[in-house]
């Protein structure tokens, strides 16, 4: 990929996972569920949920990480592009890319369980 490829990517990494915080912060203050394709079941709405309080005691911590792990990951990657020599090289910049993709996983494994028990 060239620069112009990685700046895209870094940018919808830190984008993305400055949605997710952001979504988090207003579960934080707002304790309610709200519409949100990242917090509801397609096609479904916050009333529709059985137990509000336990799902967002659940998810709310779950999507926190994420939000951090996706958005320090692409501030890392914009860095990492700019520094000369980069600060991790080719082999070990899969490190961080299996952090990103281990936590991605675990979100979406454990927030479809989620979903599924309260929707």
């Amino acid at each position: 990929m060239n620069n112009s490829m990685n700046d895209l990517m870094n940018l919808i990494s830190v984008l993305c996972g400055g949605y997710c915080l952001y979504t988090w912060f207003r579960l934080v203050r707002e304790k309610r569920l709200f519409e949100n394709g990242i917090l509801l079941p397609k096609d479904r709405k916050p009333e529709d949920c059985v137990d509000e309080d336990a799902y967002i005691r659940i998810i709310r911590p779950k999507l926190g990480i994420l939000g951090l792990v996706i958005f320090l990951f692409g501030v890392f990657s914009a860095i990492n592009d700019r520094c000369n020599p980069p600060l991790l090289e080719f082999p070990l910049i899969f490190i961080p890319w299996g952090v990103e993709a281990a936590v991605l996983i675990w979100y979406a494994v454990s927030s479809s369980r989620a979903m599924k028990d309260y929707f």
